[in-house]
């Protein structure tokens, strides 16, 4: 039995196991032998499972025999897609496929991580400075008022409940915002959630800012993957659930789920498909015209090829332009807060000596 203390594997885990598992078939090496001796070599989780997996495997049982014993910490889609895989004596065709999709949302994830870490580091950079602004510089602003005798206006008034009030906003501000974005985090969590799709939700929960990429990154590997499902031979319902599942999206997991229990009683799935909101519309049509000219794994497949070109563009489009806005955002937030503070104190102290040269 698998022990209490093994981690899950997490994406990047499975995608090289996937390429390991596919290396091994192709050159002809018994999985058992090349599974124990990676693991021995391999740090990590994927390490440990590999060793695992092979430990199990010369006793005789097979791969997805192996898998299962793995419980909750292997995904319930990977282990359908490799069980599929070996019924249809594909198995290197059917990791790389499923490889495939995984990369190409590790990738995406990736993207826009890096898009959003030049615009962080010059907000985190302007909040400090403006924060050393306030600190050093206000007081100054206040001993110049005092020492010429002036009646404070607007500016320096606004300067200087800054300055009283410093370690509220210059440190509440950050924990309001904190406490903002894991909230969205947790509920786009709520979204993407359930162990069947931890094998892809964890990184499509990653971009919940970008609902509009996540829907159809969803989609795509819904179709792709019941795509891969039914080449292999899995049935149509344990395909729409596995498929559903790996995305971890609950509207996509609620609709599979009744058409689903809609295929079991006899229904024809063309029949139903229109009916499920949780599905995109055009895949919706692909479903119903593939199930009728009985090509559905072909449709779903062309399906996932839309969806993820979609996801793609608009990912590439957003690499692209989100540093740019956010830069212009906050650059020009920063320059205002700036300006205001530096110039708005500077003219009311000559508009003051203008009206009163002798202070």
């Amino acid at each position: 039995m698998t022990s209490s203390r093994a981690g899950r594997a997490g994406l990047e885990e499975l995608i090289a196991l996937n390429d390991q598992i596919a290396a091994l078939i192709r050159t002809g090496i018994p999985l058992e032998l090349g599974l124990r001796e990676a693991g021995r070599t391999i740090p990590g989780e994927l390490g440990r499972i590999s060793e695992r997996l092979g430990e199990r495997m010369t006793t005789g049982v097979s791969l997805a025999q192996a898998l299962d014993q793995e419980g909750d910490h292997v995904p319930a889609v990977y282990r359908a897609v490799i069980e599929a895989g070996q019924r249809a004596g594909r198995l290197p065709e059917a990791l790389e496929a499923l490889s495939s999709v995984a990369r190409s949302l590790h990738e995406m994830h990736r993207q826009v991580r890096l898009a959003l870490i030049y615009p962080v580091m010059v907000a985190v950079i302007a909040w400090l400075l403006l924060t050393a602004f306030v600190w050093h510089v206000v007081p100054e602003y206040q001993a110049t008022w005092i020492s010429l005798r002036l009646e404070p206006g607007f500016a320096i008034n606004l300067l200087s409940a800054m300055h009283r009030t410093l370690p509220q906003w210059s440190i509440g501000v950050p924990l309001v915002l904190l406490v903002l974005v894991l909230a969205l985090r947790l509920a786009g969590n709520r979204r993407l959630h359930g162990p069947g799709g931890r094998l892809f939700a964890s990184r499509s929960a990653g971009l919940v800012w970008f609902p509009w990429i996540v829907e159809n990154y969803c989609q795509a590997i819904f179709a792709r993957l019941m795509a891969l499902l039914l080449q292999h031979q899995v049935t149509l319902p344990e395909a729409l659930l596995l498929a559903a599942h790996a995305t971890g999206h609950t509207r996509l997991i609620q609709s599979a789920g009744s058409l689903a229990e809609a295929v079991r009683s006899g229904q024809s799935l063309a029949g139903v498909a229109d009916r499920s909101t949780g599905l995109g519309r055009f895949l919706r049509w692909l479903i119903k015209t593939g199930s009728e000219q009985g090509r559905l794994s072909e449709s779903l497949a062309l399906a996932g090829d839309v969806y993820a070109s979609r996801a793609v563009r608009q990912s590439e489009y957003l690499r692209v332009m989100l540093p740019l806005l956010l830069t212009l955002g906050v650059g020009g937030t920063v320059t205002f807060l700036y300006s205001l503070a530096l110039f708005g104190p500077t003219i009311e102290l000559y508009s003051r000596l203008a009206v009163d040269p002798t202070g």
